[in-house]
């Protein structure tokens, strides 16, 4: 076994970061790299594609500020919910090479209508 250190800065811990699982195939139809570590530092989203050579890099999501991400039970499919600070949020999906924003949500009041409009919960 064997360990490589990703460079972050987690303020509140476990809740700043999701794992987000590969697809089976990535969109060039390749087996993908491997899970996707993705977390919010700085008003930033940062992503980490773990593999099992241990290499690679972190990269930042440029251009847009967010509060907070939060799981709503897809990571298992590569999804998640990042918010940013004008009441927006945004869908955003692991692909098996990068992370994209799939649907964006404006004026977004709390999760909970997120929930009903998105997932039909």
């Amino acid at each position: 076994m064997a360990s490589v250190s990703i460079p972050a800065n987690l303020a509140r811990g476990r809740g700043d970061f999701i794992l987000l699982a590969p697809p089976a195939t990535t969109p060039a139809g390749d087996a993908p790299q491997g899970p996707c570590l993705v977390w919010l530092e700085d008003s930033s989203l940062r992503v980490a594609v773990l593999n099992s050579a241990l290499k690679g890099q972190v990269h930042m999501i440029p251009g847009i500020n967010y509060t907070r991400i939060h799981d709503v039970g897809l990571a298992s499919v590569g999804q998640f919910v990042a918010f940013q600070e004008v009441g927006n949020a945004h869908v955003m999906r692991f692909n098996g090479v990068s992370l994209l924003a799939i649907w964006e949500f404006v004026g977004v009041v709390g999760i909970e209508f997120l929930f009903m409009r998105c997932f039909g919960v």
